[in-house]
């Protein structure tokens, strides 16, 4: 054994201070897991990002223009447009950070904090997941490696959509290997009620 592999009495401490317990934002059920938790892929952060940073350039041109022909008024178009682009770009990140879907051992969640006081989620049991697909669109989906999980499932509302996720090809395993456990978790539970029926 290397001393790379031999465990050692820091290793544990050091991983207890790294790893934070995940705070669900919606409520579990009796004896549900998390299993992965999902956010949109990184690219879409610089996309929510850039308008406001692309903005603030903007507006520190505007001041410059400005303040040649008024002085001090220049500095403050470009503050004041600073602050709300700062602002701007706080709020989506606020939105990128609290977007985001669980596969759990029993569901899928869709949970989005679009803003601090509006929480919209939605879930799909695993057992009605009927056909999942994975949508790429383009060439920098196909390069970057991300794009939609598509669950169709057996509810009203017909798809149930991880929009935008890393690594798609994974998480549908993933999925698929979670449905069939919660399957197979059912009709072993069926089995069982069964049986006791008989035997009472």
């Amino acid at each position: 054994m290397t001393d790379e592999t031999k465990p050692t009495a820091e290793q544990p401490a050091a991983q207890a201070k790294q790893e934070k317990p995940f705070k669900s934002p919606v409520t579990l059920q009796p004896e549900e897991k998390v299993l992965k938790v999902l956010r949109r892929h990184w690219i879409h952060l610089l996309k929510r990002l850039g308008f406001p940073l692309l903005y603030g350039i903007a507006g520190s041109i505007l001041g410059w223009v400005i303040g040649f022909a008024s002085g001090g008024i220049g500095m403050i178009v470009a503050l004041v447009v600073w602050i709300y682009c700062l602002g701007w770009a706080a709020l989506n990140y606020y939105k990128y950070r609290n977007d985001m879907w669980l596969v759990t051992n029993q569901r899928l969640v869709d949970s989005n904090h679009p803003t601090p006081i509006r929480h919209i989620v939605s879930s799909a049991d695993l057992i009605n997941v009927e056909d999942i697909h994975v949508d790429k669109k383009g060439l920098f989906q196909t390069i970057l490696d991300y794009g939609d999980v598509v669950c169709q499932t057996a509810g009203v509302k017909g798809n149930f959509t991880l929009y935008g996720i890393g690594n798609p090809t994974e998480v549908l395993a993933l999925i698929d290997h979670s449905r069939d456990e919660a399957r197979r978790r059912v009709v072993s539970q069926q089995a069982g009620s069964t049986l006791k029926g008989v035997s009472g």
